[in-house]
């Protein structure tokens, strides 16, 4: 028999997505699955989307409630869950027809304690995948403590924090989610992944790459929350008392604080300057900004609310965020129009990356002063 796989769903005002997730669920060659779905209060139609597809499948089980959040919606999928092995899905992704397959496989054939793959980060018709620095391989907990959160580089994960990359045995994630703070709701994912590993002995790192992240202007993780900065204290003193005994960890969680806060509220660090993380600029300056992701969209935000003037707004992907009303440009237009502008800033918070858009601009002639990222005082730490 083969080991039965939860599948757990958090679902929340999906209704543009939720019938080709579930599709792509449904339609695995792993077929020994029970498809736990939480409509967390979705006002939408959600929650009869849900139902109706629970009446073609058996495997389906649908679960209404008042609307808690996405930590207490997967905690009670977990709840329900009656699996040897469970795993996530978001309900705005899609996964290839293999995934459960191969990472059942991987489990089995490792008894793994827990199963880590790649994803597909997919923005518009553009998919890149994004990996996990650690290498493919088998490890124990203890050899790669000081490499799960924080690689070197900013800002590169040694295991992504992504929970619906992750095969976990049913058993310890329910332990997990005992003594997990439900007020998290920035990070919830990190929070039950680095504290499953604390739990875990075998691990297994993966190439499987069969989950597609899906970008779009009503993703969960673009919306902003309420006091951003409290949620990141709450993640962040959470995580501390898991690392409170490896210095190396708590060092590591300073960056990872620091990079959520670039991410979520820029304004953390007015009390120093201006765009302080990016080394500080003057008030009359004008800025163009290079990236419309995440970070592209905290920095817009950001100087829209300071007053700061952003002459243009690029992206290679620029017609994706057009269509979610973003007043973004290629950089060929951005050429084209000649505009006076002092600084480029480029909004992406990966090093390598951001190395590679400032090699390219410089090869366009922009002078490399002129290119702004984020200075070494703030990715020191000070």
């Amino acid at each position: 028999m083969k080991p039965l796989l939860s599948v757990v769903v958090p679902i929340y005002n999906v209704e543009r997505y939720i019938e080709k997730c579930l599709h792509s669920i449904m339609n695995q060659t792993y077929e020994n699955v029970q498809i736990v779905l939480i409509d967390d209060g979705s006002i939408d139609l959600s929650g009869e989307i849900c139902d109706r597809f629970a009446m073609i499948d058996s495997r389906i089980e649908v679960i209404h409630q008042a609307n808690y959040g996405s930590t207490a919606a997967r905690k009670r999928g977990i709840e329900a869950s009656k699996g040897e092995y469970i795993i996530w899905v978001d309900s705005d992704d899609w996964i290839e027809p293999d995934y459960f397959e191969k990472m059942v496989k991987a489990a089995v054939k490792n008894k793994a304690d827990l199963i880590v793959a790649d994803l597909y980060f997919d923005i518009g018709e553009d998919s890149t995948v994004i990996t996990n620095k650690l290498p493919c391989g088998i490890y124990s907990t203890q050899n790669i403590l000081e490499k799960i959160l924080y690689y070197g580089s900013f800002f590169e994960y040694g295991i992504q924090p992504h929970g619906v990359t992750k095969l976990f045995k049913a058993d310890l994630l329910r332990d997990v989610h005992k003594g997990l703070d439900l007020r998290i709701g920035i990070g919830d994912d990190a929070a039950v992944v680095y504290s499953y590993i604390f739990r875990s002995r075998n691990i297994v790192v993966t190439d499987i790459c069969c989950y597609h992240y899906v970008q779009h202007a009503d993703s969960l993780t673009k919306r902003k929350k309420k006091n951003e900065v409290q949620g990141i204290e709450i993640l962040i003193s959470y995580l501390k008392n898991i690392f409170k005994n490896h210095d190396i960890l708590m060092q590591h969680l300073a960056i990872y604080q620091n990079y959520l806060l670039v991410l979520r509220d820029l304004s953390y660090w007015d009390n120093k300057m201006l765009l302080y993380p990016y080394g500080g600029i003057e008030p009359q300056e004008r800025i163009v900004i290079y990236g419309a992701g995440g970070m592209g969209q905290s920095l817009h935000s950001y100087c829209r609310g300071h007053n700061i003037m952003v002459v243009s707004w690029v992206d290679r992907n620029y017609t994706y965020y057009q269509s979610d009303g973003l007043p973004v440009i290629s950089f060929d237009e951005f050429q084209d129009r000649n505009e006076e502008w002092d600084y480029i800033f480029i909004a992406n918070t990966n090093e390598q990356i951001a190395m590679g858009i400032k090699k390219q601009l410089t090869t366009e002639g922009i002078e490399e002063k002129k290119i702004r990222w984020f200075s070494p005082q703030f990715l020191n730490g000070e």
